[in-house]
């Protein structure tokens, strides 16, 4: 009807005022296209729906609502994918057992069940004590010389009881009649005897002097300094480490393995980025460049001979790609945009920032983001950021399961440990994850470069207990800005890493020199500089310590110190 004689009917008179959109629904499933236009209609139509919650029209198990169920689509139409969706029903997936100790065998009392599993879920029933690795399947061995560990046939328990007179089996002694030898004792170098039965006896070395010359110490890698250096994984895949040194738009991969004698890397490629960059991330044999400047990031890919550079995510988030972290499930990376982050896939589908699993900081995040700590002991995927502006200037950390976040919510209603600085620390400038005392827990580390009220800065480390603070490491002083560069690396190649924390200011070996000062624990609860077990320097003026990294060189499965100053990059190879 024709109801105000304009010669217009229904939906195409413009001043109808009872008229929905519609959009397509070619499924049926009562919800409509997102990707196509709506319709002005003031009827129902068939084939069309009056929201626009489908993301894929083709499938009516597919929409907003919809039960999401095992097997690599989406179906609720979140973003997130089986095991990342926290509203997966996984009744069509397969059990699996929890391994909290890292054995490879789970706990028969923690069934659950996952559409894939790994991580802390795996296959088997198999553990009598998830809590420590030293005790595994319901199989036991003579313990002959009493050591707590034995050899010989296997022997089957009962309810995970051995007969008189055996251990466990999980640890197996490599000499049964020697009670000094067996995997828990303490190695001697030098002296020909496997004390700890890895297989040999390590050589002794010379002691690290606490005061080093790194040109006595360190071999130059790199033609010059690198303004940003990180690991790039193996992108010619001849299973070497490759290093890229990035500079506004200038991309510089260095191809491993290093050379036999002191010299720098022999092998490289210059590329010119289409955006200028300023994070790095090495993930799936490939390497992501994050472009803050337009809120986008870039994937460079081999082979070495036919390098590409193609961009993959952008999105209207503000500073998009100011830093970078791998998320552990394959192609997942955790994007780091003004005030919050993004877990997106790299080279997939998804090509909108925007579109990811969203947490907001609710301010402006530090320089840190890295999503490879185990700090709860769950075997990983712990992500940790810092927001030095937060909480009134006192600045916050913030640690989540970054592999199971809740979309569009703030950090402090979701993460597992929140933490805030003292008056005016700024705490969270920059973040990372480090086995400090070899529990094979991380410890939380977190920059505080104002600390001190006068800039002498200072780096907390939280343990076991992540909201009690451990250690604190002070500045010496004014204007030191302690905690701006540091890695956790295995300096002395005892098997448990040290923090190394970069000051290029410091006057050690003359003005202007640089300092990387090494950490080993024990450590007072309150530290400084002086407490530090060893001090590299450079005697040339080179403000060593500008770029402090972790990364294997040497193919050894250990990450060595990779530091740069002004003039030089330096690889300081194991002890």
């Amino acid at each position: 009807i024709d109801d105000d004689c304009d010669l217009l009917v229904d939906a195409s008179d413009p001043t109808v005022t009872d008229a929905r959109f519609s959009w397509p629904d070619a499924d049926g499933d009562g919800h409509g296209a997102a990707d196509e236009p709506p319709l002005l209609v003031c009827n129902e139509i068939e084939r069309r729906a009056f929201d626009a919650l489908d993301c894929n029209d083709g499938d009516a198990a597919v929409h907003v609502g919809a039960t999401e169920v095992c097997g690599g689509g989406d179906e609720d139409c979140d973003g997130l994918v089986d095991d990342l969706d926290p509203d997966l029903n996984a009744s069509n997936g397969v059990f699996g057992y929890r391994d909290l100790d890292g054995d490879g065998l789970g706990d028969p009392n923690d069934r659950q069940r996952r559409c894939t599993l790994g991580g802390d879920r795996v296959d088997n029933a198999l553990d009598c004590d998830d809590l420590d690795p030293r005790v595994g399947a319901d199989w036991w061995v003579t313990d002959a010389d009493g050591d707590g560990v034995g050899g010989g046939l296997l022997v089957a328990g009962t309810g995970c009881v051995g007969p008189a007179n055996t251990v466990n089996a999980a640890l197996l002694d490599c000499d049964d009649a020697d009670p000094t030898v067996h995997p828990l004792a303490a190695e001697r170098c030098g002296d020909g005897i496997d004390q700890d039965c890895t297989g040999f006896d390590p050589a002794c070395h010379e002691p690290f002097r606490t005061l080093q010359d790194v040109t006595a110490v360190g071999q130059s890698v790199l033609p010059g300094p690198a303004s940003l250096l990180a690991p790039a994984g193996d992108l010619d895949g001849d299973g070497h480490e490759d290093l890229a040194e990035l500079t506004g738009t200038r991309l510089t991969l260095f191809f491993g393995p290093l050379p036999e004698v002191f010299g720098t890397f022999t092998d490289s490629l210059e590329i010119t980025l289409p955006e200028p960059g300023s994070s790095l991330l090495a993930l799936d044999g490939g390497l992501v460049v994050g472009s803050p400047t337009t809120s986008e990031t870039w994937v460079v890919s081999g082979p070495r001979n036919a390098i590409t550079v193609e961009r993959d995510l952008a999105g209207t988030l503000a500073d998009g790609g100011h830093t970078l972290a791998d998320a552990g499930p394959a192609r997942m990376a955790l994007v780091g945009f003004e005030d919050g982050a993004s877990l997106v896939e790299v080279g997939g589908l998804q090509s909108d920032l925007d579109q990811g699993c969203l947490v907001f900081a609710g301010a402006p995040l530090g320089d840190g983001l890295v999503a490879s700590g185990d700090v709860f002991g769950l075997g990983g995927g712990d992500a940790l950021t810092g927001a030095p502006t937060a909480a009134g200037g006192d600045g916050q950390l913030w640690v989540w399961r970054s592999a199971s976040c809740w979309p569009s919510l703030p950090l402090d209603t979701i993460c597992s440990m929140c933490v805030t600085g003292e008056a005016g620390d700024g705490l969270g400038s920059m973040v990372g994850f480090a086995d400090l005392d070899g529990d094979g827990r991380d410890e939380v580390i977190g920059a505080s470069e104002s600390w001190g009220g006068d800039g002498r800065g200072a780096v907390m480390i939280y343990g076991a207990l992540p909201t009690t603070r451990t250690h604190r490491i002070e500045g010496s002083w004014q204007g030191m800005a302690l905690g701006r560069t540091f890695a956790a690396a295995d300096v002395d190649g005892d098997g448990v890493e040290e923090l190394a924390v970069g000051v290029p200011e410091a006057a050690v070996g003359g003005p202007d020199s640089g300092a990387v000062y090494v950490f080993d624990t024990p450590l007072p609860a309150i530290a400084d500089t002086s407490d530090a077990s060893w001090i590299l320097y450079s005697p040339d003026g080179d403000a060593l310590g500008a770029s402090v990294n972790a990364v294997d060189l040497d193919g050894d499965g250990v990450g060595e110190l990779l530091l740069s100053g002004d003039t030089s990059t330096w690889w300081i190879p194991p002890l």
